[in-house]
Order: structure tokens, then sequence, then C-alpha cells
């Protein structure tokens, strides 16, 4: 059975644009360049890579590698340093994707030796996990006031 991705990545989509504060969010991604001061704090949405793992008698294992772009310009308060803007931002994306209580109830515990997953959300049972997993790049806009982080998911599931 192929997997259908288009459901899933509505549902990351729809815990972003719940995110407070976030002036535009979209999944065509722009060049913060592109993105007036108006219209940040800007959060998008990109595909990513993905990798499937065939299993003997089951169906394959998907892991899904999507990318947010969060930039935040702070002109208008440059008494506030961008990085401090940031990484409220960065905050309030990560609590969007922790397990709810109602999500935790559907599994019977976490499902990896590190125990990490057990902290991302199922997308309300969509999937296995969607977690931030790898490296976050920021830069606080120490130079031009324009802030901003790619932020690497990681979203398992079966077909």
């Amino acid at each position: 059975m192929a997997l259908d991705r288009e459901p899933i990545y509505t549902a990351i989509f729809t815990r972003l644009q719940a995110v407070a504060g976030i002036v535009t969010c979209s999944r065509t991604w722009r060049h913060f360049d592109d993105v007036p001061m108006a219209q940040q704090p800007a959060l998008f949405l990109t595909i990513g890579n993905e990798v499937c793992k065939p299993q003997r008698g089951m169906p394959p294992e998907w892991i899904l590698s999507p990318t947010l772009h969060l930039y935040v310009r702070n002109d208008a308060t440059p008494s506030i340093a961008p990085g401090i803007q940031l990484h409220a931002f960065l905050m309030a994306i990560e609590a969007a994707f922790e397990r709810t209580p109602a999500e935790a109830s559907l599994l019977n515990g976490p499902f990896s030796d590190s125990g990490a997953d057990s902290y991302g959300t199922t997308l309300g049972g969509l999937v296995n996990h969607c977690f931030i997993k790898g490296q976050i790049i920021t830069d606080e806009g120490l130079l031009q006031k324009q802030a901003l982080a790619i932020i690497p998911l990681e979203v398992l599931t079966t077909s």
C-alpha cells in the first residue's frame, strides 16, 4: 500500500498555524529577504528527504524529514535582541510537537531504546512519531536584525 503523505504534512502544518505570534505560516518557502518585516515572524514548512525501510512480511517504515524555516525580524523593537525573540518562538514550536495525553494513551509506552520518541507527537495517531531531530541552525541576526532558525523534523510512519 502506498504512503499517503499529504495528511501527514497537513497535520504538521495545522500545528504550526496554531503557534501564537506567527504572522505568516506557509507551505510555500520564501527566502527571508522576500518576507517583509510586517509579515514576520514567519514560519515555512518544506518537504525534505525520505527514507524507506522495507520490512519482511510487514509494511515498510518511512522516515520523512520535513524542515521548518523560522524568520524573526525586530526592527520595530531594537532594544530586544533578535535571539531573545527567536528563542521564544523555538520554545513554542517545540511545544507544538509534544505528545498530548490523548496520544500517550494510544501507545503502550516508548517504542525505541532511547525513549526519545515517547516525547514526540503522533499527530493524533496518524504517525508513529513526529518530533524535532537533529541540528537546529540559527542566526540571531546581530548584523542585519534578521534572525532565523532552520529546524529539522523526523516523522516515522508505515504505509
